[in-house]
């Protein structure tokens, strides 16, 4: 009996030990860490302005470029009121990916009206209205930390999208 006992248990034992030796997880230096991320974010952003500089060249747009990183040019001047902080803008647009796909396009989901500073429009829009006018017509072209960011906006815009916006101004309702 204690032999077949002997006989059950040394597999037992050897199948438990599988002759490894726990692996200890590396120490990740979160200072380290964080300078790597921020390098990364930088490349990223980087390319981000390298593709849409070439765009622009490759489109022939007379655009200027704001601190944020946003790319604008008022193709035609209107003579309306101007946008102001907190002032209502109802305006045309189409919105594009760089590749062409048109995402949305108030042809056929109608005008947009937002309240700047108050909506949930991407910052990069917002921006750019601010420096319109009634009648303004313009093209925008937001990088995707002035548009939807990493997670796009779960319908048509896909993650890190650099959009381009074609806008035009109806009406401008100031506070």
């Amino acid at each position: 009996m204690r032999i077949t006992f002997l006989f059950l248990l040394i597999p037992l034992m050897f199948s438990c030990n599988t002759g490894k030796q726990p692996v200890e997880e590396p120490f990740v230096n979160p200072q380290t860490f964080d300078e790597n991320l921020k390098e990364v974010n930088r490349l990223m952003a980087n390319s981000e302005d390298d593709q849409i500089d070439d765009y622009v060249v490759r489109m022939g747009w007379k655009m200027s470029k704001s601190p944020t990183g946003l790319r604008y040019w008022i193709y035609k001047s209107g003579t309306g009121l101007k946008a102001e902080p907190l002032s209502f803008v109802r305006f045309n647009f189409k919105v594009e990916l760089i590749n062409g796909f048109i995402c949305y396009d108030s042809a056929v989901d109608g005008f947009q009206e937002i309240q700047l500073g108050k909506s949930t429009a991407p910052g990069g829009l917002e921006e750019g209205l601010s420096m319109m006018k009634v009648g303004d017509k313009a093209k925008l072209i937001l990088p995707s930390h002035l548009a939807f960011g990493l997670l796009g906006d779960q319908d048509k815009i896909p993650t890190r999208a650099i959009l381009i916006y074609d806008i035009e101004i109806l009406q401008i309702r100031n506070q």
